[in-house]
């Protein structure tokens, strides 16, 4: 029966296809328990595929739902180590089986590991430039800054402006994602799905406004850290780069041989960054920067968003202690929003550490992600 369901739906279409499925329903009924029709729908062909893949791949949604209510596995995996999934939104990038199977408890982080890399359906969706597909992932749970097995991330990959806004809105859902599991409201301690943070701290959550207000009056108040602005030199250098009898000291944001033209036109672009992140939260990363460990370097994860503490700004010896404390590598990750886009300056929130990225630099200095050729994965 396998081999006749397999050569019959992989080949026809239209009424055969239909014949085909009505005969293996008939034949499935006629086995005498459950156990036995899972044997026959866990069977593989040659190439390890089982009826569940082929079903998959010519996107055949209500056979698939029939198979499913006979217990077939749905992290089965063939010679290639595709699931399902993969094979539906890898393969097929069939939205709506793919859904219906994450419904129903398919795994979206599963990956296919072999001695030259490592591969998640989110890795395809990204390199066959499907947003539907990558956007539906996030939304079930997957992880778009996984790294491939030589440590590149996605949007290392991404060429376009749009693509890498997309990459970093996706992060920022998932991370947010994260932070939310297994989060309560801080005052009745309920977990319902429509928490809300503290805006001041950004640290604790709760149901709705009456809860806050009760928990600011008897706890909250004198624990709320406010955030912490960081920049605030950076437009006060641009304004005296611009000035004719003014001497370059020091890289004014983060270039060290740069002109005053090229130090001007990164100022214009992460002004415009800044303005285009108003009212979103984001993970950025903190290091320590320079020999002396007089400044420290602020950054995103597409580097779009990038300034410094200096040693005489507020807070800098607090948020150094913080961040060799906290970290062994001295990279913390907080969340952050814009405070003055004109002004450059960012609210960084140091009272929780935000999920751990592995997109933070190896290196002290801050340099954008290369624009390289992306892997190819092969079907």
């Amino acid at each position: 029966m396998n081999k006749f369901f397999h050569d019959k739906v992989k080949d026809v279409s239209g009424l055969e296809r239909l014949q085909a499925i009505q005969v293996m329903k008939d034949e499935l009924n006629k086995l005498e328990n459950d156990e036995k029709r899972k044997q026959v729908l866990a069977a593989k062909d040659e190439t390890g595929n089982t009826l569940f893949h082929t079903a998959a791949a010519c996107g055949l949604d209500h056979v698939c739902q029939f198979m499913y209510e006979y217990g077939v596995d749905l992290e089965t995996t063939n010679n290639a180590g595709h699931t399902p999934l993969f094979t539906a939104l890898g393969v097929n990038q069939d939205i709506k089986l793919g859904k219906w199977l994450l419904d129903h408890g398919a795994d979206p982080t599963v990956s296919i590991i072999d001695e030259k890399s490592t591969w998640t359906v989110f890795h395809v969706g990204f390199v066959l430039d499907n947003e539907q597909v990558m956007r539906l992932l996030v939304k079930y749970g997957a992880n778009p800054t996984i790294p491939f097995k030589d440590g590149t991330v996605p949007l290392m990959y991404a060429k376009i402006d749009e693509k890498r806004e997309l990459l970093c809105e996706l992060s920022r859902r998932y991370n947010r994602r994260v932070e939310k599991l297994g989060a309560y409201c801080s005052w009745c301690g309920k977990q319902p799905n429509t928490l809300k943070r503290c805006k001041s701290c950004y640290v604790v959550f709760y149901c709705d406004v009456d809860c806050q207000q009760y928990d600011w009056k008897f706890t909250h108040s004198k624990s709320c850290r406010k955030p912490i602005i960081c920049g605030k030199r950076l437009a006060e250098t641009m304004a005296k780069a611009k000035r004719k009898d003014y001497v370059k000291t020091e890289p004014y944001i983060y270039l060290k041989d740069a002109t005053l033209e090229q130090e001007l036109s990164v100022w214009k672009s992460y002004k415009k960054a800044l303005r285009k992140a108003v009212g979103k939260h984001f993970v950025v990363a903190l290091q320590v920067y320079e020999h002396k460990y007089q400044t420290i370097i602020v950054y995103n994860q597409d580097h779009s968003i990038h300034t410094k503490v200096f040693y005489n700004c507020d807070h800098f010896d607090w948020l150094r202690h913080l961040l060799f404390e906290t970290s062994k590598k001295q990279v913390l990750f907080l969340w952050a929003t814009p405070c003055d886009p004109d002004n450059g300056t960012l609210f960084v929130y140091p009272g929780k550490p935000a999920p751990q990225q592995p997109w933070n630099d190896p290196v002290i200095e801050i340099r954008p992600f290369d624009k390289g050729e992306a892997p190819v994965f092969k079907f």
